[in-house]
């Protein structure tokens, strides 16, 4: 009797604050390999479920470890925007099923306005970039928040499509 291998899903959090954590904690409900990735150590250690993988490195490096295709979710949320968009812009040029960042209104324009004028990607490659990041459900606080996010998650991993256009909800 032979089993074929199936490649998991992976879902990468940069950032271990309590909204990232929230989601590495729920996000084990379903079938993802998760990854929380931070260069704090003491937020990393503040996770406690221990199927949660821990990557304590600088974000920079954590990137150039980490491998990317078409079942990698990537969810950007650590505590500086200027980490956010260097994270954003190297992910950009990856493979993935999902890539979101987390942020207001005024860091997604800054940001989208930002890489078009630079060169960094087009607006086009933009508009499969989920930010700010989830459904809008009216979420407040990191529970709330993350649960937002693995929605969106889960409805582009059922539909299997990365863009975010076509994904339609009832």
């Amino acid at each position: 009797y032979i089993e074929p291998i199936m490649k998991k899903n992976k879902l990468y959090i940069f950032g271990a604050g309590h909204t990232g954590q929230a989601l590495a904690k729920y996000a084990l409900n379903f079938p993802f390999e998760v990854v929380l990735i931070d260069d704090r150590k003491e937020y990393l250690d503040d996770c406690t479920v221990s199927e949660v993988n821990k990557m304590h490195l600088p974000f920079g490096e954590a990137l150039k470890l980490l491998p990317f295709d078409e079942q990698t979710y990537i969810c950007i949320m650590t505590y500086s925007h200027p980490l956010d968009r260097n994270i954003l812009s190297f992910c950009l040029k990856k493979s993935f099923a999902y890539l979101g960042m987390i942020g207001s209104q005024r860091k997604v324009e800054m940001t989208k306005k930002m890489f078009t004028e630079v060169g960094v990607c087009s607006f086009d490659e933009l508009e499969n970039v989920d930010m700010p990041m989830g459904i809008n459900i009216g979420a407040e606080g990191p529970d709330e928040i993350a649960l937002s996010i693995l929605a969106k998650i889960i409805s582009i991993k059922n539909y299997k499509t990365t863009s975010l256009k076509s994904v339609q909800y009832v």
